[in-house]
C-alpha cells in the first residue's frame, strides 16, 4: 500500500505569503510554514542553505551519546595486525588439509618459485617463437598434436 502523506493545516496567508515572496510552489509553502519558516529570507536560506547554515550534528536527539558508544567501542577493539591475521588464516588452512603451517609455507614457495620461472621461460622464448609463426598457445598445440 502507497504511503499517503498527512500534513497539518498552515495558516492560509502565510503559506500564500511564503509563496509569493520565496517564489515556491504552494506545497513547499505548506512544508516551509509546517517547519516555522514563515519568511521568505529564511525560507531562502533554508532551501539554498551552505553548510554553515546547518545545524550542529550535536543537537540531533542521541547523536551525542551515539558517537561516545563508537568511540568506545573502537578504543575496545582488538586490532589485528595483518601479520596475525595472516598466521590466522594459515593455522585454520593448517587444521582443514591436516598438514603442518611450515609443509603449507614450503608448498606455497615452490609453487610460486616453479611459476616465476615458467613466466620467464616464457618471456625469453616468445620472440623466438613468434619467429617461427607461433603467436598463440593454440598455434603451439595444433603444431604438436
Amino acid at each position: 500500500m502507497p504511503k499517503r502523506w498527512r500534513m497539518q493545516p498552515q495558516d492560509a496567508a502565510v503559506v500564500a505569503g511564503l509563496e509569493r515572496a520565496a517564489g515556491v510552489s504552494p506545497i513547499v509553502a505548506r512544508l516551509l510554514a509546517a517547519r516555522g519558516l514563515v519568511d521568505a529570507t529564511a525560507a531562502r536560506t533554508f532551501l539554498a542553505g551552505t553548510l554553515q547554515d546547518l545545524r550542529d550534528p550535536e543537537m540531533l536527539p542521541g547523536v551525542p551519546a551515539a558517537a561516545e558508544r563508537i568511540l568506545a567501542e573502537a578504543q575496545l577493539a582488538p586490532r589485528q595486525s595483518p601479520a596475525r591475521l595472516k598466521k590466522q588464516q594459515l593455522d585454520a588452512l593448517s587444521r582443514r588439509t591436516h598438514r603442518s603451517a611450515s609443509e603449507l609455507v614450503r608448498e606455497s614457495l615452490r609453487r610460486y618459485i616453479a611459476s616465476e620461472q615458467i613466466a620467464a621461460v616464457r618471456k625469453m622464448t616468445m620472440p623466438l617463437a613468434e619467429a617461427q609463426g607461433f603467436v598463440t598457445d593454440d598455434d603451439i598445440f595444433k603444431a604438436v598434436s
